[in-house]
């Protein structure tokens, strides 16, 4: 992942997240300078501290810190090793894309979602800087828990070697975020994190309901918009 050290953040969307530091001709008291401490996943940081990363359907994706902390992790790196689409591969050669590459593509097809979001709706809806990163990092993470073959090991191998088993994948990355955030020291609080894991819990009561209410009722998921699927396929 390379350095980012571009233009400044009024000119490059993909740094939205970024807050100018304050400027002040007259002496910052420590009380005052704590006062408008914030954490840094929302607050100000280098430019150059933000990473990205090239995709072959997406470009070039821009990782802000909080969610390069997340990457950097051996949780997150194992999904390099699990296939999107399990077997399937055996059949079409081409797709062997990863979870690695997936969640990628989510993060940033959430970051598309709420730039727009906010950009035509943002005051109505009283979105802000933490609001988008909330929704970003529930994209980025909410494949973390898969087991090896994906959706093979949770739906066809468990249910045979553990009958009645109700582990999901949804459960086990809310159990595996807070694992890693301890394990890996993550500067997050603790009401952002709760509400990444509502949003994971969210998503697996919505693809529990009947095809038919999906289809009808439910707007295109951002996992759904994912063409890597097609694009390396076909």
């Amino acid at each position: 992942m390379g350095e980012y050290c571009g233009a400044a953040p009024e000119e490059d969307p993909a740094m939205a997240l970024v807050t100018p530091l304050p400027t002040t001709t007259t002496t910052t008291t420590t009380a005052a300078a704590a006062a408008i401490k914030q954490p840094h996943y929302y607050g100000c940081f280098d430019r150059c501290s933000t990473k990205q990363v090239f995709d072959n359907l997406h470009g070039n994706i821009s990782l802000d810190p909080l969610a390069r902390e997340f990457v950097d992790t051996e949780e997150f790196q194992r999904l390099r090793d699990l296939k999107q689409l399990g077997l399937t591969y055996l059949v079409y050669p081409g797709a062997v894309h990863t979870r690695f590459e997936h969640s990628l593509g989510v993060y940033w097809l959430a970051g598309e979602a709420m730039n727009n979001l906010r950009l035509y709706q943002g005051e109505e809806l009283g979105i802000d800087r933490v609001d988008m990163q909330t929704v970003k990092l529930a994209g980025l993470l909410h494949d973390i828990g898969h087991g090896p073959f994906s959706h093979l090991f949770e739906h066809e191998f468990l249910p045979r070697v553990v009958p009645g088993s109700t582990w999901t994948h949804e459960n086990m990355s809310a159990l595996l975020l807070d694992s890693i955030v301890d394990k890996h020291q993550i500067d997050i609080e603790a009401d952002h994190l709760k509400i990444v894991m509502v949003i994971h819990v969210f998503i697996q009561l919505l693809w529990h309901l009947s095809i038919a209410i999906r289809l009808t009722h439910l707007p295109l998921s951002l996992r759904r918009m994912a063409l890597r699927t097609s694009y390396l396929m076909f």
